[in-house]
């Protein structure tokens, strides 16, 4: 049921900042359907939200209120990243098209293509230099942001690649897949450096922490597993009661965040691995985002809201 009911949502469909203000809404209606992703703009004044309805918002984190509504796809967007100056954005989705936003007045202003098939994760290196791709067609691609031509193919996957992550310093990208696999590349070489085995069914999410020595992943298994970036091995199996849909960490206390199939939020200790809270607002969480000041937990559902909970002290 939970293997069905993922697809359902990826397949049927075709599959720092100011503080904390008391006035931003618990929850909100954000979309017409899933909100896909989340996330803070780098100055930390904005929230951007994407969903299955092909639209990106702008929400001001200060009340909640909505800045800018875009219709960036005919179909459903499933990755999307604010470029570093935080002047543009990247969507992505099930049209396997990537396409670039002004923030400020919402016009297009470049569109990528290359991808076979859907894009389901599309993110900024941290010097803006290169926007980095990877969808159903098992591919890593890199795009120089100059011209936005395609710079590299990083190929080695067997499965659809759900999502990645990318190190603070952009030096190491990890990519979850639906061939059970991990890959570690090394960015600037284009090359891959280490592949991570273990997972029982589907990897869907990946997250590194602060300092990009430790990799979260979580999937269809119901098992959080915590890597060493730099052996390549497991240090800890955490068992979950649900597929793990999305997870985040958060840069200050080394806590993680994870979201999946019931709707659940569950924040979990780092010293133990125990969880410190969990908190469910609706069914099927598919996004998270951590406030700028680490206060406050964000997440996107099935049913179109955002809820905003605080971090347990």
């Amino acid at each position: 049921m939970a293997t069905y009911r993922l697809l359902v949502a990826w397949w049927a469909c075709c599959l720092l900042a100011e503080p904390t203000r008391s006035d931003v809404p618990t929850e909100w209606p954000a979309h017409g359907a899933i909100v896909s992703g989340l996330a803070f703009s780098p100055d930390g004044s904005m929230l951007a939200s994407v969903g299955y309805d092909g639209k990106w918002k702008l929400w001001k984190w200060a009340d909640g209120s909505l800045v800018r509504e875009v219709v960036a796809h005919d179909k459903p967007i499933y990755g999307f990243a604010f470029r570093p100056d935080g002047q543009a954005i990247a969507t992505a989705g099930l049209d396997g098209l990537i396409r670039i936003w002004n923030l400020a007045d919402g016009s297009k202003i470049a569109e990528l293509t290359g991808h076979q098939g859907i894009v389901s994760s599309v993110a900024y290196l941290p010097d803006a230099s290169q926007i980095i791709s990877a969808g159903q067609d098992k591919t890593v691609r890199l795009w120089t942001t100059a011209n936005h031509a395609e710079a590299k193919k990083l190929e080695g996957h067997q499965g659809t690649i759900y999502s990645f992550a990318i190190t603070a310093d952009g030096k190491v990208a990890a990519t979850a897949s639906q061939d059970k696999v991990i890959r570690l590349w090394d960015v600037a070489a284009g090359t891959a450096m280490k592949e991570l085995g273990g997972s029982e069914e589907a990897v869907l999410a990946v997250a590194f922490s602060a300092d990009g020595q430790t990799l979260f992943s979580g999937g269809m298994d119901r098992k959080i597993r915590l890597w060493s970036v730099a052996e390549g091995k497991v240090l800890r199996e955490v068992p979950t009661p649900d597929p793990v849909f999305t997870l985040v960490v958060a840069k200050d206390s080394g806590r993680w965040v994870s979201g999946g199939y019931s709707g659940s939020v569950t924040v979990w200790n780092p010293a133990d691995a125990t969880p410190i809270a969990t908190d469910k607002k609706a069914f099927g969480a598919y996004s998270l985002a951590i406030s700028p000041d680490g206060k406050q937990i964000v997440s996107g559902h099935e049913n179109g809201k955002i809820f905003v909970r605080p971090m347990p002290p």
